[in-house]
């Protein structure tokens, strides 16, 4: 799956994996989720990176195929503040709690 794994890391918007959902199914599922979401209470999400990545592309009008630039490491916290029904990034990718410590990202499994 090497040329699957290089499409998805250039081009992740074109790629379907094998028996398993595409990026673009995700983001309808994340968009999905994000609806029924009540945005007036407070609210703690826990997610993996690509769900985060895809949120702050959608919320900062990114092309899906730029996510892998959007900085987020392992166990990162990202804080959105609610402004009427939208959502809005408050801090991205804080990993101060981490004393230093970092996972090799490029490593990740998909």
């Amino acid at each position: 799956y090497q040329e699957l794994y290089n499409l998805y890391q250039s081009k992740p918007s074109g790629v379907s994996f094998p028996r398993g959902e595409s990026l673009m199914d995700t983001v309808s599922r994340v968009k999905d989720f994000l609806k029924k979401l009540d945005l007036n209470k407070n609210t703690v999400v826990v997610s993996h990176d690509l769900t985060l990545r895809l949120i702050i592309a959608q919320i900062n009008g990114h092309n899906f195929d730029n996510i892998w630039e959007i900085p987020m490491e392992s166990v990162a916290l990202t804080d959105f503040e609610t402004t009427g029904n939208q959502l809005q990034p408050l801090k991205t990718n804080d990993a101060k709690h981490l004393n230093g410590l970092r996972a090799d990202i490029t490593k990740h499994a998909l």
